[in-house]
């Protein structure tokens, strides 16, 4: 039977692949959405992003990290005082903030904007 320290790090790391996916398609998708010469080419990658930004995939994968990674820090005895641990979880709230307000509203207007379009 796995202990808590285990299932905690499992729920860690579901938290880093789940972010690294959403990052990494809302950044494909809004690189391509930027090099379509279509609006079809548009509403096509749009598709993908609609998904990870309708459903905040990004900020609830962010949370789900900073909460497994808080409980990991308790569980195994750290300091948040030690280097590793403060700055990533300073780079996971920049990362994710980048996401919610800078990302996020590009591809809601790209999409709004396709949307109309012949």
């Amino acid at each position: 039977m796995p202990e808590g320290g285990e299932i905690g790090f499992f729920i860690h790391m579901l938290g880093v692949f789940g972010l690294g996916g959403a990052l990494t398609a809302q950044f494909i998708s809004l690189t391509m959405m930027r090099a379509s010469k279509t609006v079809q080419e548009v509403r096509t990658w749009g598709a993908g992003a609609r998904l990870v930004s309708q459903y905040y995939v990004g900020p609830i994968m962010g949370a789900v990290l900073l909460l497994s990674g808080s409980y990991l820090v308790s569980e195994f005895n750290e300091e948040w005082s030690e280097g590793w641990i403060g700055i990533s979880a300073l780079a996971l709230i920049a990362a994710v903030s980048i996401a919610l307000f800078w990302i996020m509203p590009r591809m809601k207007e790209a999409d709004m904007a396709a949307g109309p379009a012949p």
